[in-house]
Order: C-alpha cells, then sequence, then structure tokens
C-alpha cells in the first residue's frame, strides 16, 4: 500500500523519505506541475487547501495531506524559528 510517513522529528533521511513520497503521490494527482514544488510555501498552502477539496476520494489523501503539513511544519520553523503549527 503507502509508503511508511517519517516522523518530522527524525534526521534529513527523514525528509527525503517524505519528500520522494510526496512527490510520488503527486504523480497520481491532476496538478498543475508548478504546484508539485514544496520548497514554495505558497505551493505548500495550495496542496494543502486544495487536495481534500478536488481528491478526496483517492486512497492516498491523508497520506498525502500529513506530508504537506510536515513540509509545511519544515518551512515555517526554517522560515519564521517558531515552534510547529498545530
Amino acid at each position: 500500500m503507502g509508503e511508511k510517513l517519517v516522523d518530522a522529528s527524525d534526521t534529513t533521511l527523514s525528509y527525503d523519505h517524505n519528500l520522494t513520497t510526496l512527490q510520488n503521490i503527486l504523480k497520481e494527482l491532476d496538478i498543475p506541475a508548478f504546484r508539485g514544488d514544496v520548497d514554495k510555501p505558497s505551493n505548500l498552502v495550495w496542496l494543502n487547501r486544495n487536495l481534500t477539496i478536488n481528491y478526496h476520494d483517492h486512497p492516498r489523501i491523508q497520506e498525502a495531506r500529513k506530508l504537506v503539513r510536515y513540509f509545511l511544519e519544515k518551512r515555517w520553523m526554517k522560515m519564521v524559528g517558531k515552534r510547529p503549527l498545530r
């Protein structure tokens, strides 16, 4: 089935694993190509909002949303140096 989500507190290996997993899920979806760039916070926000709306019946949507949230937390903490999103 789906790949295992690696916890956000793990090392860089987890970041790479989670990135690959999210990219694989996004390939299954019909999203604009530029929205797959998770290095841009605006794309993460767009994915967070639109994945559930447009792909609620996809079997891996919950996994994708967890991964988007993971990357949002990583970007948020890097950008503002604050605690993770709640």
